[in-house]
């Protein structure tokens, strides 16, 4: 049976239903549509025609987007450790099953980030439940700052800049929503969020304690509900 190839634009297409009636369809319509998207595709296509294999596939990249809906966001986390804070399969937070990807056996790492934020709020590590959903299904959006990362470790952190921009033009109409920025390429973008509750966490080795008592504050403040995080 003959192959059939999709091009960049039938691709893109595909991806952006993935976040549909999500209202992140509607807040990113211009990005789907764009010539940027198109090329990142490109790009992704070029590399995988030589071999490359990404974690997530390329048709769960925005799964994150749909665990949150745009109007629920409350909180935005951003990290740049895509390999620890995002299931490989699905782009989502975060089951520690091994992977098999084109013959190799690929286990996620819940280290770093998301051992750190348990550890910080004192919770036991016999104790620590690394399926973030719970957060999510509150309003916490967690944003990987590379969408697709190649199986032997290379990030693609500049490759998505330009979404990142224009999800952060999308957040920074919400208001003032607190903001957590973890780690070197996260941070690069603080200067981007209007949000005047912006905390940045240089991790690891993870010094902030307090970070969670902040985002409850804050919301507080705003007549909103506290997370329950733990």
């Amino acid at each position: 049976m003959q192959k059939i190839e999709l091009t960049s634009k039938e691709i893109a297409a595909k991806i952006a239903k993935t976040v549909d009636k999500t209202g992140w369809d509607t807040a990113l319509r211009m990005w789907w549509i764009s010539t940027e998207f198109e090329e990142i595709i490109d790009k992704l296509k070029e590399y995988s025609d030589i071999g490359y294999t990404w974690c997530p596939v390329a048709k769960n990249i925005y799964q994150f987007l749909k665990k949150v809906k745009y109007q629920d966001v409350r909180v935005v986390i951003m990290v740049d450790e895509p390999i620890n804070i995002v299931d490989h399969n699905t782009g989502i937070p975060l089951h520690i099953q091994p992977i098999v990807r084109a013959n190799k056996t690929i286990t996620p790492k819940p280290l770093w980030t998301i051992q750190d934020m348990m550890k910080s709020m004192g919770i036991p590590e016999e104790k620590r439940t690394y399926n973030l959903d719970r957060w999510m299904e509150q309003g916490v959006l967690l944003i990987p700052t590379a969408l697709t990362v190649r199986v032997q470790g290379t990030a693609h952190k500049k490759l998505w800049e330009p979404f990142h921009m224009r999800l952060i033009e999308q957040i920074n109409k919400l208001g003032d929503i607190p903001v957590i920025l973890i780690k070197t390429a996260a941070i690069e973008y603080e200067n981007h969020y209007s949000s005047s509750n912006v905390r940045v966490i240089k991790s690891p080795p993870w010094t902030d304690k307090e970070w969670y008592k902040w985002v409850n504050q804050v919301l507080e403040n705003n007549n909103q509900k506290p997370i329950v995080w733990e």
